[in-house]
């Protein structure tokens, strides 16, 4: 399937509501659920859930944002994050498909993934802002950019919110500058 990428510099607050922009793509599987919605909390009017709408049933969301970063470097992905009791299934270090497990994951082709960051742990029902130089972070996974880059977020879990799952918001691809503070940093930070 052939998305429209997004353009770089991007953002995402969710502010419009649903349904999800042209360059997302959302897939579950089992009772998986993928929402934008006014519940638990969000930083402006709407943020974005994931959570299995089951009880005691796993599912597997997937969230893939398809942008255009040929040609660039310097650059900042920025989001924010809040865990609603989702128990820890880390990913692995790659897979090919579909992997159960919470984090971020890059990859040029769709097929092939690589974990950059972890969704997991975290203040339960406190937003984090979570920073990360993924010139290095792709790097390190032996990628390069392209015009349908690839970046996904996912969640694995068997409850609905609030005893499983997390929300996002502020999703976004900022242009870095040689200031190594604003390179270097990808520590969590409370958002409340």
């Amino acid at each position: 399937e052939v998305i429209q990428p997004a353009s770089f510099p991007f953002s995402e607050d969710f502010e419009a509501g649903p349904p999800l922009s042209y360059y997302w793509k959302a897939s579950s599987n089992s009772t998986g659920r993928i929402e934008v919605t006014t519940t638990n909390g969000p930083i402006g009017n709407y943020h974005l859930a994931m959570d299995s709408a089951g009880a005691s049933t796993y599912a597997l969301n997937e969230l893939t944002l398809v942008v255009d970063l040929a040609g660039h470097s310097m650059v900042i992905l920025e989001y924010d994050w809040k865990n609603l009791g989702d128990e820890a299934h880390q990913l692995p270090a790659s897979w090919t498909g579909s992997a159960e497990g919470d984090g971020v994951a890059v990859s040029v082709d769709g097929v092939n993934w690589y974990r950059i960051a972890d969704l997991t742990g975290g203040t339960v029902g406190v937003y984090q802002n979570v920073r990360i130089d993924l010139d290095d972070a792709v790097a390190a996974v032996g990628l390069s950019y392209t015009n349908t880059f690839r970046i996904r977020f996912q969640q694995y879990d068997n409850n609905p919110i609030p005893d499983d799952g997390f929300t996002l918001d502020n999703i976004e691809l900022l242009q870095g500058t040689d200031d190594p503070l604003i390179l270097t940093s990808s520590l969590p930070m409370a958002r409340l």
